[in-house]
Formats: structure tokens, sequence, C-alpha cells
């Protein structure tokens, strides 16, 4: 689809002369992988991935600097939608795929972290209400019916986007002929759905602050 969207860090290799014609990386992005897939892109230059390449990184061992790694990818990626946002939805693979895609990738869990939170709060100041107007009044508070769970849309969209998720992740890593999928344990995977994903939202929100702060800190 030549939708790639950055040239990974870790292991990446470019044509010279290509980088010299968008004049090198841009040395005030936190995430200078993203941004120089994106402006070779938009400049018409191809980007090829090999995923049965094998590569070694160094990680974040503890919670602290894992924290702040992944805040640096958020802002690094909030500066690439705004230096680019002038590409939204105009032809290219850049406005018309990859700008989009991130964008809605990036703030996913920030818009289901919201609806949970005001599904929450709405349900308790609810049931506050009823209780301070049931009690004096003789009414119960509980019955048998408030007992039964009934899925709402918002119930099935998330199992949706959780399975769908699952299944793209699976297919993804089957299809690497290095035998990451055999490599992999499922309770690893089903953490990174249900724990990982989950955090994630609450590291973006801190982004989007230290973003409108000009908060650029590497570490």
């Amino acid at each position: 689809m030549d939708a790639i969207w950055v040239t990974p860090g870790p292991l990446a290799m470019y044509r010279k002369t290509a980088l010299k014609k968008v004049e090198g990386f841009d040395k005030n992005n936190l995430t200078e992988d993203i941004e120089i897939a994106w402006r070779l892109t938009g400049a018409g230059y191809k980007r090829e991935m090999c995923l049965d390449t094998y590569a070694t990184t160094t990680v974040p061992k503890t919670l602290k600097p894992w924290y702040r790694q992944r805040r640096r990818w958020n802002v690094g990626g909030l500066q690439c939608i705004s230096k680019y946002k002038k590409h939204f939805f105009k032809e290219g693979m850049l406005g018309a795929f990859i700008l989009p895609f991130f964008t809605i990738q990036l703030f996913l869990g920030v818009v289901g972290l919201g609806v949970f939170f005001y599904i929450t709060i709405r349900k308790i100041i609810s049931d506050y209400i009823l209780a301070a107007y049931s009690i004096p009044v003789g009414v119960p508070v509980l019955t048998i019916k408030d007992l039964f769970i009934t899925p709402s849309f918002l119930n099935y969209l998330g199992i949706v986007l959780f399975v769908a998720g699952f299944i793209f992740t699976i297919i993804v890593l089957s299809i690497m002929k290095s035998g990451v999928l055999k490599r992999q344990n499922i309770f690893n995977l089903l953490f990174y759905f249900l724990i990982y994903l989950s955090v994630y939202p609450v590291i973006m929100i801190s982004s989007i602050y230290n973003f409108i702060k000009k908060n650029y800190k590497w570490r």
C-alpha cells in the first residue's frame, strides 16, 4: 500500500542523495525517524521495510525511563502532525492515508479514556441522586433488575476493537519470517492489549500537556 509511516531508529538505511535533497533530519523533532519518513514520503521517495530483518535495541528496564520514552514518542508524533497538518486529506500517501491514520491512532485511546470517565462519572452522579431521593421516601435503592448488566453500544464497540486489534497483531506476527509469533507467550500478548494499551492514554494526556507547553525534552 506504500503506507510505511516510520523508518525505525534501531535499524534504518537511507539513500544519502535523498537525505541531502530533503535537507537532512529535523534536529528539533523528538521522533526524527517518523519525521524524516514523512518528509521523504512528501518528496515522492519510496520507503520499504524488511520484515525478516533482526535487530537489537536498548529498552528501558524500569517504569520511569519507559514513561519518559513513551512520552517523548507521543510529543514527537504531535510535532509531526503540527508540522505537516497542511497535507491533511491532500493527494498523495502522506495526506490521504498516513496523516489521518496516524492521528486517529494517536488520539483514539484518549477518546476512549474520556468516554470511560464520562460514563463512570455519570453513573456515580445518577446513583447518588437516586439514593438521595429514594431513601427519605422509603423507595428501594437496589432492585433485582439492577443486578442485570445490559451491554451498550460502547461495550460492543470496545470488544470489537479489542478482538480486531488482537487478530491483526497475530496475523502480522505470523507473516514475519523470523518466527516472532512462536517466541511470544500468549500471556505477553494479552498483557500488551489489556494493560499496556490501557496505560497509554494516560501518557498521551501528559504528552499533550508537554506539547502545549513546548516542553520538548529528550529525557
